[in-house]
């Protein structure tokens, strides 16, 4: 519609006195210059979102590198557990197997009130082996 009335006028603009053309002269110089800007603006929020994209990548990088360590630091720690959990079952066996004799002698006699039974010992040393065992795998 702005533009059918442009060519309308565009013929009998000829005619028109300064005081059409001066303010018509300065509306078209502003509008170019806003033009211009919006052209700098889009370039220059092109150039943004294309230093906010390589930041994000970076950041996007250095978490995932972040990530994988986290993740072998977590392993080897998990790993660490496991094997000091089987050696302290394991050595809880041996000292049990070790001193049967001593834990025999505690067998249904009373500790500071407490009447003690005492499992059997071999039984209960081979399933806290295999129970440590089990944890390894």
């Amino acid at each position: 519609m702005i533009v059918q009335l442009a060519l309308k006028a565009a013929p009998k603009i000829v005619h028109a006195g300064w005081k059409v053309l001066v303010p018509l002269g300065v509306g078209t110089a502003a509008a170019l210059g806003v033009e211009a800007k919006g052209i700098v603006d889009t370039a220059q929020g092109r150039k943004s979102r294309q230093d906010a994209m390589k930041r994000l990548s970076e950041a996007l990088a250095d978490c995932e590198a972040l990530r994988v360590k986290t993740e072998r630091i977590a392993r080897e720690y998990g790993e660490l557990q496991i094997r000091v959990h089987k050696e302290t079952v394991g050595r809880l066996a041996d000292r049990l197997e070790r001193n049967e004799h001593l834990v025999k002698r505690l067998n249904f006699k009373k500790v500071d009130g407490v009447r003690i039974r005492i499992p059997n010992i071999p039984k209960y040393a081979a399933t806290l082996r295999a129970s440590a065992l089990g944890s390894a795998g």
